[in-house]
């Protein structure tokens, strides 16, 4: 959901003065799942407490608020308002929620032409982070309210706001006793995110006289639209006709990438043109169009169908289509480059996967303060380089600027990035932002580009779950990565199968083209002996060397002072090499035959020795092993090949380890 870095205090400021004004009351306000035994808070001598409590809580949990102004505390038996708790009059404010879609998934016939008409003469409009698609345009639920330029009495608001949610088709529940959601200005992902919460995209440019709100819904009644006909005849039947081509191509198009859409916009035109759809009608059908809304928030909407109105009917060549021959003994062979050597390839995708609370993010924030350090080994080792994160699951303020201390990072080497259009920050789309993050890369020597996870970082309107829609988002995030000479390592979840066979590619959640498309993966998992501790492998990766040894570390606390006191956080302790590695962890051997390589190698050494060998022994050997071996991993792996700890010169004697090696063959 895209949501508007601002200020919490100065913002809803305005946003609660339009509402109550200099009137007199309680503002009802609810925290939790469902309105329920509101909290009051007087207004306006406890304005500063009311926005000072809803910032605090609207990181953590849902804040509804009553948008009518309260004249008493009374609340009902079952703990909502009192029916005795009248509005204070006069009301300012109308408003509608609007939901595109019913319980059961089903479209709502909201009448987006009217709503649009509405919100841009003025209103706050708080956008929800729930959307839908109808007829191939996406569409965001909202709230919306519309400062009138005079008060008026609760008869009159109740007439005008019943009549204003019939014309819309918003949801019934639109009196003075509706709850909606406090908008939250917050820079990052809420603790407890929930799909409705919502964020200001738009405030009022001019106020609605009573006599512009009649305008708008009139002549149609108590009821603007009506309901859909099936096509025949009448002017409703021929009209839905000629329009359905172009409703067709909407639903067809509705998920085309970035570079598609401006092509995608015309090609609408010209089907309606060609098909006989008005200009005005065409405008109001590309409602919700990504084009069309960016033409219009330029003023020049109109003109730009007019100009693709002027091509249409006129006999478009088809592309030629030719085959390019380029001699092998023309291409220069290039050297493999490595950010992290054997593990993370530069000019390249890699992908880390792992469950939730491996320490996927902690492994990527200590990677990213190691470049920042010029301390990786590979290409760049003694070079400083700088580091963009693409975070949208935790706070750069709470999580990423603590970890990234306690990693040792250079923090002026370290970007943090997110998109801006018409007043709106958002997360990094890719590949919508792939030029100017090309761009980014190249002006500021970027080494390593992190996206965490990179799911959130795709555009909005690519399904993961579609193969072809996959691999076209993220081939272009390759092409970038080498465009730009530098490493993107994306993170992502493990999912939750049993049969992966040890296979890190498959146990990526989603389709294989997560791991087909990239050019390396790694797995991250907890240590099966060591619950404290995890195993680093790679998977899929071509270009390393199949012996590449797994690697061992583990997260442990650390305090980071800030201006507010000490907080807590983690950092990444590298152990060294394992001798277990993901695919050991992720494939558990079915039988009691050794299959992990510290099995291997006490089976082997046991083997050896038809008396058996001292367990001192044994510890001595497996320190001295590269990679070492705990005693408490060499006592556990001697009972899963099924040997034995004996004392066979009695009580006072040496423990000695044994293995019976006929039954182990």
């Amino acid at each position: 959901m895209s949501a508007r870095a601002l200020d919490f205090d100065r913002t809803l400021d305005p946003y609660f003065d339009d509402l109550f004004g200099d009137a007199e009351g309680y503002v009802a306000v609810s925290y939790g799942r469902v309105p329920h035994r509101p909290t009051f808070y007087e207004w306006p001598a406890e304005k500063a407490k009311l926005l000072r409590e809803a910032e605090k809580r609207n990181a953590t949990t849902n804040v509804f608020f009553c948008p009518a102004l309260r004249q008493s505390k009374k609340i009902s038996a079952k703990g909502g308002l009192s029916a005795d708790n009248k509005p204070v009059e006069p009301m300012r404010c109308l408003w509608l929620d609007v939901d595109y879609l019913t319980e059961d998934g089903e479209p709502k016939p909201i009448d987006q032409v009217l709503l649009r008409r509405l919100v841009t003469k003025g209103a706050w409009r708080a956008r929800s982070g729930r959307n839908a698609v109808i007829d191939g345009r996406a569409v965001w639920n909202e709230h919306d309210i519309l400062p009138l330029a005079e008060p008026v009495d609760l008869a009159t608001f109740e007439r005008l706001n019943k009549d204003l949610k019939n014309a819309v088709g918003a949801d019934n529940a639109q009196s003075h006793a509706k709850w909606l959601r406090i908008p939250t200005f917050l820079s990052h992902k809420p603790v407890l995110p929930h799909p409705r919460e919502v964020a200001i995209i738009a405030a009022p440019r001019e106020r609605l006289s009573v006599a512009d709100v009649e305008a708008l819904i009139s002549p149609q009644g108590s009821r603007r639209r009506a309901p859909t006909q099936r096509q025949g005849t009448g002017t409703r039947g021929r009209q839905g006709s000629t329009e359905a081509g172009v409703r067709r191509l909407l639903r067809e198009r509705a998920h085309v990438t970035e570079g598609e859409r401006s092509e995608s916009f015309h090609a609408v035109v010209r089907r309606g043109v060609e098909d006989g759809v008005s200009l005005d009608r065409l405008e109001d059908l590309l409602t919700g169009h990504a084009v069309a809304e960016r033409y219009e928030s330029q003023g020049r909407l109109r003109s730009m169908i007019e100009k693709s109105a002027e091509g249409a009917g006129q006999a478009e060549e088809p592309p030629v289509r030719k085959l390019r021959v380029v001699r092998a003994s023309s291409v220069k062979p290039r050297r493999q480059k490595w950010l992290w050597t054997d593990r993370v390839p530069t000019g390249a995708l890699c992908l880390l996967g792992g469950r939730e609370g491996s320490g996927k993010s902690t492994v990527g924030v200590d990677l990213a303060a190691r470049v920042t350090r010029g301390e990786v080994e590979g290409e760049y080792h003694g070079t400083p380089r700088s580091v963009i994160y693409v975070a949208t699951e935790d706070a750069w303020e709470l999580t990423l600027v603590p970890r990234l201390i306690a990693a040792g990072a250079d923090m002026d080497m370290v970007l943090f990035v997110e998109a801006t259009q018409d007043g709106e920050t958002e997360n990094v789309h890719l590949p919508t932002d792939n030029a100017e993050m090309t761009e980014l890369i190249k002006s500021e020597d970027v080494g390593l580009v992190v996206l965490d996870p990179i799911l959130s970082a795709l555009d909005p309107d690519v399904d993961a779950d579609r193969r072809r829609q996959l691999r076209r988002a993220l081939e272009p995030i390759n092409h970038m990565a080498e465009d730009g000479d530098c490493a993107i390592l994306g993170i992502v979840h493990f999912n939750k199968r049993q049969d992966s066979g040890g296979d890190i590619g498959v146990m990526i959640s989603g389709l294989l083209e997560w791991s087909q498309v990239c050019r390396a993966t790694m797995g991250l998992i907890k240590h099966p002996e060591e619950p404290d501790q995890f195993v680093l492998s790679n998977g899929k990766n071509n270009l390393a060397p199949p012996d590449t040894p797994s690697l061992q570390g583990r997260t442990v606390e650390h305090w980071v002072d800030t201006e507010e006191g000490a907080t807590r956080t983690s950092k990444v302790e590298w152990l060294g090499e394992s001798a277990l590695s993901v695919s050991d962890i992720l494939s558990p051997p079915k039988s009691d035959k050794p299959s992990s390589a510290i099995d291997r190698w006490l089976t082997d050494l046991l083997t050896q020795s038809e008396r058996g060998l001292p367990a001192t022994e044994v510890y001595r050997l497996g320190e001295e092993n590269r990679p070492k071996f705990s005693e408490r991993s060499l006592q556990r792996a001697l009972k899963r090949v099924g040997g034995t700890a004996d004392r066979p010169d009695g009580f006072q004697g040496k423990v000695v380890w044994s293995l019976d090696v006929e039954e182990l063959t």
